[in-house]
């Protein structure tokens, strides 16, 4: 059987043994050379024409993105809408995403809610993140704290580090949730140990206030020094007034620098006034 014609009887065939199956299969054979190489394009239109919902999303993406098609956003959301019709969570949250900005369609905040609570229903970390946005600053739902702190939880239970860091600024705020700082600090740590420049910030500022966890301005130096490298203006002048009052690490270590210098040369003098007092012992006529 030739390779050109077993793919033409996969792709026929993608929605009775799987969108996954075929592109394992393609994947696998890469090393195939084919006289007339099928394009992927082709290969996402027969699948999304059978029915596949991963086939749907993923060619909205080429036409989202214009990849080997014109872009077109009535193409994308026409085929994220099928895709998100069969409850494919990828799909619902891209589409949400459009509703949301208004982005290739008209804006409805409506719609996006109700598409990420679809994606959120199904474990969708981003989905509970959004969702969670909208209940902290009442948007679409009406203002609610507590279901905001909700959904912030259940999408930093996943990992993900924005969602750590806004359940920290609920803890921290004491709004939707009892006030404290300890969980607070647990929270801004994870997100900022991923990198979250505001997550870090936070951090840093309950360090040299010790609140929450022992004050330390070494600590409160280095959470400031990663949120400054990321372009936080607000850390870089906490910096700089720690260097002013001479708070920071590299005061005290230039400080320890010196100081042991200045030991070290009380210890060469030391040791040549010794070497000096023994000579004028053995030789007196020496002494001026």
């Amino acid at each position: 059987m030739g390779m050109a014609f077993l793919l033409v009887a996969l792709m026929a065939g993608s929605a009775f043994l799987g969108f996954k199956f075929l592109r394992n299969f393609l994947n696998h054979h890469k090393h195939l050379s084919l006289a007339s190489p099928v394009p992927e394009k082709e290969i996402l239109e027969k699948a999304a024409e059978a029915g596949n919902a991963q086939a749907q999303y993923d060619l909205g993406h080429l036409y989202r993105k214009g990849k080997d098609v014109p872009q077109n956003w009535e193409k994308t959301v026409e085929l994220w809408e099928k895709s998100s019709r069969q409850e494919y969570a990828p799909a619902l949250l891209a589409l949400a995403l459009l509703y949301e900005t208004g982005q290739g369609v008209a804006q409805d905040l409506s719609h996006a809610r109700a598409l990420y609570q679809k994606a959120a229903a199904q474990g969708d970390d981003k989905a509970q993140l959004a969702l969670a946005v909208f209940y902290e600053k009442g948007e679409v739902f009406a203002q609610d704290y507590a279901k905001a702190a909700e959904f912030y939880a259940k999408a930093a239970a996943q990992g993900n580090a924005s969602a750590q860091y806004h359940l920290g600024v609920l803890y921290a705020n004491g709004q939707g949730v009892r006030q404290n700082l300890a969980q607070a600090v647990i929270c801004y740590q994870k997100a900022a140990d991923q990198g979250d420049a505001d997550a870090q910030y936070n951090l840093a500022t309950l360090y040299a206030m010790g609140q929450g966890v022992p004050q330390s301005w070494q600590q409160a130096e280095k959470w400031w020094q990663k949120a400054a490298d990321q372009g936080d203006t607000e850390a870089k002048y906490n910096l700089e007034m720690m260097a002013q009052r001479g708070l920071s690490l590299a005061h005290h270590q230039a400080m320890k620098e010196a100081k042991l210098q200045e030991e070290a040369e009380d210890r060469k003098y030391d040791t040549a006034q010794l070497v000096l007092d023994r000579l004028y012992e053995k030789h007196p006529e020496l002494m001026p």
